[in-house]
């Protein structure tokens, strides 16, 4: 038994492992081409560039609405199930991707854009529906833990993105030309996700269910929407906010301090990835105590605080070998920001608890508090201290995760957990 759970231990690794590295592979190829497009075409169309993919991603976040985490967590259950699930929500997932093209596209044409900047959004649009369906049909990958074919077909599309882009510019469509690649690295994607997913469908998922199928699940899939949504007010609120209250020369050192800082929650973000189908049909079968969850909770804090150490005292000398000497400046912003990644990591046990056990709603409240704790805090101290303010006001959005969501998690899941137990005597 001690083997088999040790085992089950080495395969989570493994997991994370492989979506982390997959994510961070293809984090640098996205950098590498911006690198490469910031020295081919004019400014002025590499900010619009940066502008359309940045407006469009936007309404990426609301053709999910959480719907694909959801889809993870129902699947997860019952992975023989899996096809059912993803059929019966494939409708609604159909009408938040069709509903935020055109709202998305209507708002191009009403918003003040230039027309350069509508332009290449209206060509970058395509991108939203057919990645979002992607992106949908990619989950049954996490739901059977094929965390390798997952890595694998993302790692895929940025590579084949990193070769049209170039393709595209070197052929003198310019800005046009990267974002119709990325159209065409979105069609790459769909594709892979379609071959590598064959097999765990167990059948066609077409033609989707009819509503009265995925209504009963609107509202809890909503909420892990609406905790995605907080979720990234909180990482991203801070650079919005130095480029209105603060000068350029802090920004800029404040984003390349980010950048890295994103790395690492990339990490994070595969641990997550790795561990939520596994957790989910122990937790509903009463098989996952709650002290195991507080012991992997002390376990990936002590081990991130090991991390930011580390990660803290190289700075001084990576930085300046990354971003040159004009922004080595930020490895002093992001030695206090490292210091985030330490609740980041350590909150996953019990966060996906509360989502695996339906509990999400306290998930998002307090998702609702660290946004708010860190927007407050970035409108006070941003004025007062610049961009050391906001890495400030991140850490400490953070930490109350850690310091008051966990232990409020604990309580939650402690009485459920002890509601289960009661009626399964």
């Amino acid at each position: 038994m001690a083997s088999r759970g040790l085992g089950e231990v080495a395969r989570l690794a493994r997991d994370a492992t492989v979506l982390a590295a997959g994510s961070i592979v293809g984090a640098a190829l996205s950098f590498l081409v911006w690198v490469f497009l910031a020295r081919t075409i004019p400014a002025e169309d590499y900010g619009a560039l940066g502008a359309a993919f940045a407006f469009v991603a936007l309404f990426q976040l609301f053709g999910d609405l959480g719907l694909n985490y959801y889809a993870i967590r129902e699947g997860s259950k019952d992975t023989s199930r899996a096809a059912h699930v993803f059929r019966d929500l494939l409708g609604l997932k159909l009408a938040l991707l069709g509903g935020a093209t055109v709202l998305c596209g209507a708002l191009a044409l009403v918003l003040p854009f230039r027309a350069s900047e509508r332009g290449l959004i209206l060509a970058f649009l395509a991108t939203l529906p057919i990645f979002g369906l992607a992106a949908y049909l990619a989950c049954l990958c996490n739901v059977h833990r094929r965390m390798t074919h997952l890595a694998t077909i993302q790692v895929a599309e940025r590579a084949g993105y990193a070769v049209l882009v170039p393709a595209a510019v070197g052929v003198g469509l310019g800005a046009t030309g990267a974002a119709l690649a990325g159209v065409a690295s979105a069609i790459l994607y769909a594709g892979l996700a379609s071959a590598a997913t064959r097999k765990l469908r167990g059948g066609p998922l077409w033609p989707p269910s009819p509503a009265s199928a995925w209504r009963p699940h609107m509202t809890t899939a909503f909420q892990f929407g609406v905790a995605a949504i907080l979720a990234t007010v909180q990482q991203r609120i801070d650079v919005v906010l130095l480029a209105i209250l603060a000068d350029p020369t802090s920004l800029a050192h404040y984003v390349a301090a980010a950048q890295v800082f994103f790395l690492l929650l990339l990490l994070a973000s595969g641990v997550a990835q790795a561990a939520f189908p596994w957790l989910v049909p122990r937790l509903n079968r009463g098989e996952v105590p709650l002290r195991r969850i507080g012991m992997w909770t002390v376990v990936l804090g002590l081990l991130a605080a090991l991390v930011a150490a580390g990660a803290s005292l190289a700075a001084s000398s990576v930085f300046p070998f990354l971003f040159g000497a004009n922004l080595g400046a930020g490895a002093a912003l992001f030695q206090i920001l490292v210091w985030a990644f330490v609740p980041a990591l350590a909150t996953i046990p019990a966060a996906l608890a509360l989502d695996a056990l339906n509990l999400q709603k306290i998930h998002v409240a307090n998702a609702a508090v660290m946004a708010g704790i860190t927007v407050a805090l970035d409108a006070v101290w941003i004025p007062a201290f610049g961009a050391m303010g906001a890495a400030w006001a991140t850490v400490a959005g953070w930490m109350f995760g850690l310091f008051g969501g966990v232990p409020i998690a604990f309580v939650v899941l402690r009485r459920h957990i002890g509601r289960f137990a009661a009626t399964r005597k």
